[in-house]
């Protein structure tokens, strides 16, 4: 090191302490890799030559409705001009256009990519590596995991490693090959910067992401994150804005158990607990005792499995085969690897005390059309609410002919009713544990409850029912 002596020596004369455990560089010194190659560079062109062959890009055709428009973020408004369009062109059909990668999964012609790719696709062209043009047909796709399985005729296509999601750490590399913008055997690198993102919102794929800021871009879609073993970790999947450093791919481990069952099945065969959680509020902690993480049961199915395996509204998941449940998602995250028909144990407390269930997982797609566990009220009471008797007329509106209880019709803005969210025609259920069946019992068991503790409310909204608990004192004066 050319750098080294001069920098030690001035260290010395001027009485400043070196730390020489860092090492400082040359432009021409080579960089350790962690793959234990001489040359970082090396190692990746490796990786590239290797899991390139093993890309596809992929062009689908749709029929789409209206037209396609794209502005520039000081540019016209969209809205305005897409409603003028669509008036003068009455709504044209049209066919549109998806460009996306995807990854050889079988070397007789089985080729993974993205379901938002090739949904309602009337054409799929798929471009191999060495430039070949084949058509695709789907062989099954999952809208829940936005992954879809398609098949083109050939043979001895090269399949890549696959690698372990679960081993990813922060701080590895990350390759992305794809054809972003239409330019296949696109190669970008970075790092992996979180392995455990949770959704983002309503439209991610169910379950954790890998994030990563090696560039991924619309058309990267469907391709393979790698690691600097050649191993395939993840499929890319989404980037939050171009250029910002933060995409996402969906983690190999699930990857592989969806790819199996649409190969087999044309779908995916996703296990099913039967139960709706909700998020333990403070509020909700409070009044329990509780003072652990989990997740709240606020509904179970009837005949369901959760059900049969005892569960009830109100009990509190802590802990899913024997790892803490943070919270709802992580519940319903835990068993997105299981088999139907495989036995999941939880641990969840009731009344203070802890129980073990073990739940037999159904199957989502033929869920019994059992009845909701709930109940229902009538009265004018505390926290700011108007309630009023369901009557069968009223129950026949509610299109729940069997519901009896009372309704929610008036919430006073700034009470603790409001404060909690709850809406006219919300229907009060349970209180405090207790069945709620006409005004009566609702006045009782409200009058009964410990003003320190506050007073748990089940709600059913809809069909769907969740807890609240409110409390007197919070109200505004």
């Amino acid at each position: 090191m050319k750098l080294l002596f001069p920098v030690i020596f001035l260290g010395f004369f001027l009485g400043i302490e070196v730390v020489t455990g860092i090492p400082v560089l040359c432009a021409n010194e080579r960089i350790a890799d962690p793959s234990g190659n001489a040359d970082v560079n090396n190692a990746f062109v490796a990786v590239v030559r290797d899991v390139g062959p093993s890309v596809v890009s992929i062009r689908a055709e749709a029929l789409v409705e209206g037209l396609q428009i794209q502005t520039q973020e000081d540019g016209l408004d969209e809205k305005a001009l897409r409603q003028f369009l669509e008036d003068l062109f009455k709504r044209r059909k049209r066919i549109g256009t998806r460009e996306a990668s995807g990854i050889i999964i079988r070397e007789d012609g089985l080729i993974l990519t993205n379901h938002h790719v090739v949904a309602d696709a009337t054409k799929i062209t798929v471009n191999l590596y060495d430039g070949t043009s084949l058509e695709g047909n789907v062989v099954g796709s999952d809208s829940r995991t936005d992954l879809a399985v398609i098949r083109v005729r050939a043979k001895d296509l090269k399949v890549p490693k696959f690698g372990d999601s679960d081993r990813v750490e922060p701080g590895q590399w990350a390759i992305a090959i794809g054809s972003p913008y239409g330019f296949d055997k696109s190669v970008t690198i970075g790092v992996i910067s979180a392995r455990s993102r949770p959704g983002l919102n309503a439209v991610t794929p169910a379950g954790e992401l890998i994030q990563t800021d090696a560039s991924i871009n619309p058309g990267n879609s469907g391709g393979p994150l790698v690691n600097i073993k050649g191993e395939i970790i993840g499929v890319n999947w989404i980037v939050i804005r171009p250029g910002q450093g933060i995409g996402f791919a969906i983690p190999i481990n699930r990857v592989k158990r969806v790819m199996d069952d649409l190969i087999k099945s044309g779908r995916v065969l996703r296990p099913w607990l039967g139960i709706g959680l909700q998020e333990l509020t403070p509020e909700i902690k409070k009044y329990f005792g509780v003072d652990l993480p989990g997740a709240m049961v606020r509904q179970v199915v009837e005949k369901g499995p959760s059900d049969n395996a005892g569960l009830k509204p109100g009990d509190i998941i802590i802990s899913v085969e024997g790892e803490q449940a943070l919270n709802p998602q992580y519940v319903l995250n835990s068993i997105l690897d299981k088999r139907i028909g495989q036995i999941v144990k939880v641990e969840a407390i009731r009344s203070g005390r802890r129980f073990t269930a073990s739940i037999t997982t159904g199957d989502e797609e033929k869920q019994p059309a059992g009845r909701v566990r709930v109940t229902t009220v009538d009265a004018r009471g505390p926290f700011g609410l108007l309630v009023k008797t369901i009557t069968p007329g009223i129950a026949q509106k509610l299109d729940q002919p069997d519901m009896e209880g009372v309704i929610v019709t008036a919430v006073e803005t700034g009470s603790p009713a409001h404060a909690a969210s709850l809406m006219i025609d919300d229907v009060i259920v349970h209180v405090n544990g207790r069945k709620i069946r006409d005004e009566k019992d609702y006045r009782s068991a409200v009058k009964r409850a410990d003003p320190e503790k506050g007073t748990l409310l089940m709600i059913d909204r809809t069909g769907s029912t969740f807890f609240v608990v409110l409390k007197e004192e919070n109200k505004k004066p």
